[in-house]
């Protein structure tokens, strides 16, 4: 009889597998670090993209306000008399002198000659008032304009009278106090923003000089980043020309009824980059201090390892026991479940022989009781001589064969002296058996039949397969204690097999205790 004990590793083996656990962990830890950066870049995009999405809306709101003011001013002159123009458009001038952008308001009444009637608020040459008067289009309601070196946005409409007279309105913003103004704006937010209309024409930046200037030469910026705007999702990492660091970039479609062009945030990388530093060193550290760690375990491990080669045949000892006590656990959980199962179905075949055949009644009652004396008196050592256990599978085909006399056919073959007193697991016919009956269809048409032979030193349980459709999966807790039980004792031959007409279960003889 052989056991299974433990055996103390050797240096070499020890060595081997903690350089393994080493490379492992310091590849798991590099993985980790990769992917750690790779979230954090992912969560720096995301954050530059919510910056870039707030910047974006403060600004927008202020650029909605500009059509909204010019809306309005619409509407005061479809409802105010010609003659009343210069007192309200002086009076909508003093409301929005301290709003920050509206620094005039202008109007000029010409009759159908062009003739000058009436003029408020011309101070300087308009290109966009000249276009408004000499083309009927109004395709082109704002235009960017210097005059004494100073930017000017302006915007216009006109409305005809009845009496054929036409009123020429609009109003204009001077660049530098709207770089002052949208300098204001959004601040905490860390990025700044340049916008710039289809030709390239800038009328907002970070630096004042900039504005009035062509963001293609002064900038990295090409008319095809323009036609790729939109694509916050992975803004490009470029260098800024303004602050001479990467940052992330987003260029995006900057819209509205008094403006038509493009707008461009920068969120500075360095800022998220920051915030990655203690991250980085945190996985440095976690790095150190596993490798302190796996050092330890190492040592102490090593330590009892050398102490295991002189405690050997005492944990020997104890492994058996360790095993035997398993295995009797696990053959009383066997128990537990083949006797109320089987008690159930005995009983209920039991009380239809009471009626329909009395005499085979007391045979079913007597083989029941020579099977549950075999079950209440297990062997300590979970083997049984191969005599007492064909003895007990007869009283059990019986059994079964009262109950199911045509559907069930079984075979035992004539055993030798010798092999009567060699060894067997207890109930490991009975399981073979009781797997048969349990997963194949039994009829009067297609009977079961099941055969016990032997061959050299092994016993085999066969059946034809017939399987149910619809059977449970088998729990193998059977099949799993015959295994372990002749692990325990040695033997290493048991075996299942299946084929596509039969279904073997070997089990090999023991010799002695």
């Amino acid at each position: 009889m052989t056991f299974n004990t433990y055996k103390p590793i050797s240096r070499k083996t020890f060595v081997f597998v903690s350089t393994i656990i080493l490379i492992i962990t310091i590849g798991a830890l590099f993985i980790l670090s990769l992917s750690i950066n790779k979230t954090n870049e992912e969560n720096n995009r995301l954050t530059s993209t919510k910056n870039f999405q707030q910047k974006y809306k403060a600004l927008e709101a202020e650029l909605l306000r500009i059509d909204q003011h010019q809306n309005s001013l619409s509407r005061l002159v479809e409802i105010t008399d010609a003659s009343k123009l210069s007192s309200t458009f002086e009076t909508v001038t003093q409301l929005n002198q301290y709003s920050g952008i509206f620094q005039s308001h202008w109007f000029v009444v010409l009759d159908s000659t062009n003739t000058l009637i009436d003029s408020f608020g011309i101070k300087h040459s308009n290109p966009l008032l000249d276009y408004l008067i000499k083309n009927d289009s109004l395709s082109n309601r704002s235009a960017i304009y210097k005059s004494n070196d100073s930017l000017y946005w302006t915007l216009a409409d006109r409305y005809s009278y009845s009496n054929s007279n036409t009123v020429y309105y609009g109003f204009t913003l001077n660049l530098q106090r709207v770089h002052e103004y949208l300098s204001t704006i959004d601040v905490v937010t860390p990025n700044y923003a340049y916008i710039f209309d289809k030709q390239g024409l800038c009328i907002f930046h970070p630096e004042i000089e900039m504005i009035g200037k062509n963001v293609y030469e002064f900038s990295n910026i090409t008319p095809n980043d323009t036609a790729q705007a939109g694509n916050i999702k992975n803004p490009p990492i470029v260098l800024s020309e303004y602050l001479n660091i990467d940052t992330y970039r987003f260029i995006d479609r900057f819209k509205s009824d008094s403006f038509n062009g493009y707008i461009s945030i920068n969120f500075p990388k360095v800022n998220l980059d920051e915030n990655l530093q203690p991250i980085k060193a945190n996985t440095y550290w976690i790095f150190i201090i596993t490798v302190f760690l796996i050092g330890c375990i190492s040592y102490f491990f090593n330590r009892a390892n050398r102490k295991a080669y002189a405690e050997k045949e005492l944990l020997a000892v104890e492994n058996e026991k360790f095993n035997k006590e398993k295995a009797l656990v696990q053959l009383q959980q066997l128990k537990d479940q083949i006797n109320p199962h089987f008690l159930f179905n005995s009983l209920n075949s039991l009380y239809m022989l009471v009626d329909i055949n009395p005499k085979e009644a007391k045979k079913f009652t007597l083989h029941l009781s020579k099977i549950y004396r075999y079950l209440i008196h297990p062997p300590s050592e979970n083997l049984i001589k191969l005599e007492e256990e064909l003895n007990f599978i007869k009283e059990y085909i019986n059994l079964q064969q009262i109950r199911f006399s045509k559907e069930l056919s079984f075979e035992v073959d004539d055993f030798t002296s010798d092999d009567l007193h060699k060894y067997i697991p207890y109930l490991g016919l009975q399981i073979a058996v009781e797997n048969a009956l349990k997963h194949n269809i039994a009829t009067k048409e297609f009977p079961l039949i099941i055969k016990i032979d032997k061959v050299d030193d092994n016993i085999f349980v066969i059946n034809n397969l017939q399987k149910k459709q619809n059977s449970e999966q088998p729990s193998n807790f059977g099949h799993e204690y015959l295994r372990k039980i002749y692990t325990f004792y040695g033997e290493k031959h048991f075996e299942i097999e299946e084929s596509q007409q039969y279904y073997i279960c070997k089990l090999p003889l023991i010799e002695h205790l």
